[in-house]
Formats: C-alpha cells, sequence, structure tokens
C-alpha cells in the first residue's frame, strides 16, 4: 500500500511538472491516464489551474477563461463515475 501511495505522489509531481515544460496536450494526456490509473486523482484540478495561468485565454462565450480547469474537472467527474459504474 505504501508503494501505491509513493507512485501516486511522484505521479502527481510528474504531471504539475509537465504543466510547466512539456506543451499542454501532453499535460492533459498524462493526467487522463493518471484519473483511468489512480483513484481520485484531484491533482488534476492544479495542473488545469496551472495550464489556465500558462496558456488560458478568454473565450468569447460568457467571457469564461478557465478552459482546462473546466475541461479537467468534467473529465475527473466522468471517469469517476465511470469507475464507479464499472467497478474498477
Amino acid at each position: 500500500m505504501k508503494t501505491n501511495i509513493w507512485w501516486r505522489v511522484s505521479y502527481s509531481l510528474f504531471i504539475i511538472l509537465c504543466a510547466f515544460v512539456a506543451p499542454w496536450w501532453i499535460s492533459v494526456v498524462f493526467s487522463i491516464l493518471g484519473l483511468l490509473y489512480f483513484e481520485k486523482l484531484y491533482e488534476v484540478m492544479v495542473v488545469g489551474i496551472v495550464l489556465d495561468s500558462l496558456y488560458g485565454f478568454n473565450v468569447e462565450i460568457f467571457s469564461f477563461g478557465f478552459i482546462f480547469t473546466l475541461f479537467l474537472i468534467i473529465v475527473f467527474y466522468l471517469i469517476s463515475n465511470l469507475r464507479k459504474n464499472l467497478l474498477i
């Protein structure tokens, strides 16, 4: 069980570091893969905030600029419900 915690912490640091040094799409892909592997990986919301701070822009609809954060929260919710319903 302790190795699972270390894997989770190191993976969380990895995706947050990817948000700073890698292109945005690599961070999003690794965030989705982390959501599929780890249960309730809340760190993807931090990745979304970092990506919005670095690459964010205002969308003309409702002047909402947190696109990456909103996308990753929706993916988090969908994958959490999928894991619960499929008992993964």
